[in-house]
């Protein structure tokens, strides 16, 4: 079998890039990840693999995979802005906290980030509820309207 990608300029059907072999059993790759960061006989992902791995895992709705495998990784070499942007993009508040503290020693960034969220969220259910009693109100005032 011929295997090629962009990453690869000349085929070779015995060598295939690393790469392009990622690229075309990610999944299978990924899916198999779990146990060796979990019994920590891998403790380093590079970017590509984690994002990737972020990704199978939100498409199996199972980003908690994530974080747990998170907490056996040393964070303190890795790429800090790709992973801190997929942990914010996807909301693993729990992740976060640790590579902040764990890899940055910040124990301030994480504490104000989830502050924002919950008054974020909070701020939204109050809006809803306001929404909910001005829908109630304007339904019981064109019912007595009706009546009259």
């Amino acid at each position: 079998m011929l295997l090629s990608c962009p990453q690869n300029r000349i085929a070779d059907p015995k060598f295939p890039p690393p790469l392009c072999l990622f690229s075309l059993f990610s999944h299978t790759f990924v899916d198999l990840l779990e146990p060796f960061v979990l019994s920590d006989q891998l403790t380093y992902i590079s970017p590509l693999v984690m994002s990737t791995f972020v990704e199978f895992c939100k498409m199996s709705n199972d980003l908690s995979r994530v974080e747990r495998c998170l907490v056996h990784l040393d964070v303190k070499v890795m790429d800090f802005d790709s992973v801190l942007r997929l942990l914010r993009k996807n909301g693993m508040y729990c992740a976060l906290l640790h590579v902040y503290t764990s890899g940055l020693d910040d124990f301030v960034t994480p504490l104000q980030m989830l502050f924002e969220e919950v008054f974020d969220r909070a701020d939204e259910e109050v809006r809803r509820r306001e929404e909910r009693s001005d829908e109630l109100t304007a339904t019981i005032l064109a019912k007595k309207i009706e009546r009259v």
